[in-house]
């Protein structure tokens, strides 16, 4: 037997093309890779933030304004995908700061600050990107490398880190707070901290490292007892000093006091105390609900749900504390309706595969489904949730629905001497138990409406029985209570009622328009009069001016329509049609 052994030969180059031409291989290292009957480039280039190549290869110290690009194609030119790529770097020259995948080493800030760093060519251009950082002044180099087909493929790249001017703080200024909303200490959910960051940057803006920052409260947090955390974990009403991170960064965490407050940190320059900055926008809130601060409103107040199951109406709660601040994202809404369903509901779909028992073929059937439901909606960062209410179930016999939307919070009070807390003699108002207004009479029934447990409940005399079980209040404020808003949604039929409203006369004709419960008919219900020739008429009377009312929105209340004058505007016959929406049932009346 003959054995042939072929021999693989691999040959790397290596090579820096000329500067200033109108290749898009200017100013890179092309590492090429030849093997018999394949071929594999990695093209590496440095370029600023916008995909500018950077022809001489230079960064500034502490700048974050520099990319590392390399891109991977085979033979033919075509971008290579999903390619693991990892870049080095001398780690006393650089460093790395968020590539273009998953991050595995971090600092609290969120930035990467290692010398190596992984990243997976781009899916359709196969490109893969890694944020690069001078750290010191000198020549440095960078390597990426990749296996392409078993084959390790690997590409240097020279730079140098200059510019002195880098190291020189110019300027500092407040970046973030992060969360710009905190709670009190005592609340029982929210961020009680948050960090504050400001930034020392030379005179190009660059983010200045090493540099130590004195950071001070104002006198109206400290009276709040809001407090910094130290590096050890202790908290502290004194200044405190912090050095400025490789991005130029000087943060501090505050935390939160007894009482809500705006919070101001001034930032100033150790080497320079001139250069100072304060932060603005951060908050602190009571983290509780207030009763004077909630509101419902609704897509459509009136729908045509008296007969007719799964017609909906959106709710849109909005609640704040006392000062007007929003509440932690998170905090749970509660909501109670006297008929129909109410809640959130999340969508989603499900599919079956349906087959032609005769020719074998088969197509997808995609269904919507409720992949998710609650009574309830969270908070926002608006402070704000949305619920549906569908039409279901028995009907209320007068068709109006009440729905009750509550949840912990505090009652309402007056802060006379501006201490953020209520104190003995302030005036406040005192709420008892909550209900459901099951037959929207505005009074609770016993055995009819819907007690609402929790709070403080007593047996003094309560404000506003349409909100409170009478002789459920304690007569003391409160920061423990169910904060609640009731509100109203009429289920209309789709059949009307209309009346002839006084004397009808040759220039103008009235009527009211009501559905069959003597409420208003639906969103969008429209109402048109026509003049009806007979044997008698004359034809000369006309009609100057449709139905209309002051609403926009539903038909309600009396509807007036303008006649020409004529004398036979006095006996000719008028034709009314009212078309109820979205059905488009008509009901039809006729006045002589």
């Amino acid at each position: 037997m003959k054995m042939i052994f072929r021999m693989l030969f691999v040959v790397v180059v290596a090579m820096l093309t000329a500067c200033g031409g109108a290749s898009d291989d200017d100013a890179a290292l092309v590492t090429q890779l030849n093997v018999p009957g394949t071929g594999s480039t990695m093209l590496l280039k440095l370029t600023d933030a916008s995909g500018t190549v950077i022809t001489n290869n230079t960064v500034d110290l502490n700048s974050t304004a520099y990319f590392v690009q390399g891109q991977l194609r085979d033979s033919t030119g075509v971008p290579l995908p999903n390619q693991l790529v990892t870049f080095t770097t001398d780690p006393a020259y650089g460093s790395f700061v968020n590539g273009t995948t998953t991050v595995v080493a971090a600092t609290p800030t969120g930035t990467v600050t290692v010398s190596r760093f992984s990243g997976k060519s781009d899916a359709t251009t196969g490109i893969v990107k890694v944020q690069l950082v001078g750290t010191a002044l000198g020549a440095a180099n960078l390597a990426a490398t990749t296996k392409v087909n078993t084959v390790q493929l690997t590409t240097n790249l020279s730079y140098q880190v200059n510019s002195l001017a880098a190291a020189v703080p110019a300027s500092i200024a407040f970046s973030a707070a992060v969360p710009a909303q905190i709670v009190i200490s005592t609340s029982t959910a929210g961020a009680r901290q948050s960090t504050v960051k400001f930034k020392v940057a030379n005179q190009a803006g660059v983010g200045v490292s090493s540099q130590s920052v004195r950071l001070t409260l104002d006198t109206q947090s400290l009276t709040a007892g809001v407090t910094f955390i130290t590096a050890t974990g202790s908290s502290s009403t004194e200044t405190q000093t912090v050095l400025s991170d490789i991005d130029g960064i000087a943060q501090i965490v505050v935390n939160a006091g007894t009482l809500p407050t705006g919070v101001v940190v001034t930032a100033v320059l150790v080497s320079n105390p001139t250069v100072k900055a304060s932060s603005a926008g951060l908050s602190i809130s009571s983290g509780r609900i207030s009763q004077k601060s909630m509101s419902i409103s609704a897509t459509k107040t009136v729908v045509e749900a008296f007969k007719v199951d799964g017609v909906s109406t959106e709710l849109t709660i909005i609640a704040t504390d006392r000062l007007g601040n929003p509440i932690p994202p998170g905090t749970v809404m509660n909501f109670v309706t006297s008929h129909g369903l109410i809640g959130t509901f999340v969508t989603g779909t499900t599919s079956s595969i349906l087959t032609n028992t005769l020719t074998g073929t088969a197509i997808e059937v995609v269904t919507s489904i409720i992949t998710d439901s609650k009574g309830s909606c969270t908070l926002s960062a608006s402070s704000s949730c949305k619920v549906k209410l569908i039409s279901s179930g028995v009907r209320p016999a007068n068709g109006r629905v009440t729905v009750l939307a509550y949840a912990d919070g505090e009652e309402e009070f007056k802060d006379l001497n501006g201490n953020n807390q209520w104190d003995i003699g302030e005036p406040f108002i005192d709420l008892g138990q909550a209900y459901l207004d099951t037959n929207a009479n505005f009074v609770f029934d016993f055995g009819v409406d819907q007690s609402i447990p929790g709070g403080n409940a007593g047996t003094s005399p309560c404000i506003g029985t349409d909100i409170s079980i009478v002789n459920t209040c304690d007569a003391t404020w409160s920061n423990f209570i169910r904060v609640r808003q009731r509100f109203e949604v009429i289920w209309a039929t789709s059949q009307a009622r209309i009346t002839q409203v006084g004397t009808r006369t040759i220039s103008s004709f009235a009527m009211t328009v009501t559905d069959l419960n003597g409420n208003p008919m639906a969103a969008g219900t429209t109402v048109a009069a026509e003049l009806i020739l007979t044997a008698t008429s004359k034809g000369t009377c006309k009609i100057l001016s449709q139905p209309s009312s002051d609403s926009d929105s539903t038909v309600v209340g009396n509807y007036g329509m303008l006649l020409n004058g004529d004398p036979d505007c006095a006996s000719v016959l008028i034709k009314t049609t009212v078309t109820s929406q979205p059905s488009g049932f008509t009901t039809v009346k006729f006045f002589n």
